[in-house]
């Protein structure tokens, strides 16, 4: 996808999405992209080991997603979603220039996040 963000107010001016056969976006009605998930959180055994190396890696607990250290696995920060604690099967995530895209399956939305270094 590519967004327009506002970094000072965190407002997205403008998004577009690719459709599903254009580069691995699904697709929901006729015209709207949903993001395919470049990664997915980590909530088992399993999820740690498929981590490609350098991921982010960031583990769903309750209403927080926090994002860990994938060697030392210290955590580096959190966001924390008012409302309904997150199904990690429900959170699809693409990291690019320093922003952090979170879709969330069940309640259809999105959240852009600067991420500094």
């Amino acid at each position: 996808p590519e967004l327009e963000i506002n970094i000072d107010t965190g407002e997205v001016m403008g998004f577009t999405c690719q459709n599903y056969n254009d580069v691995g976006y699904s697709s929901k009605g006729r015209t709207e992209g949903i993001l395919s998930s470049e990664f997915k959180p980590v909530y088992d055994d399993l999820s740690w080991k498929l981590l490609k190396e350098g991921q982010l890696a960031m583990v769903p607990e309750g209403t927080r997603l926090t994002m860990i250290h994938p060697e030392s696995k210290q955590p580096l920060g959190f966001i924390e979603f008012l409302g309904s604690e997150l199904n990690p099967y429900d959170v699809q995530m693409v990291f690019h220039n320093n922003i952090l895209i979170i879709y969330l399956n069940d309640s259809d939305q999105f959240f852009a996040f600067r991420v500094d270094e």
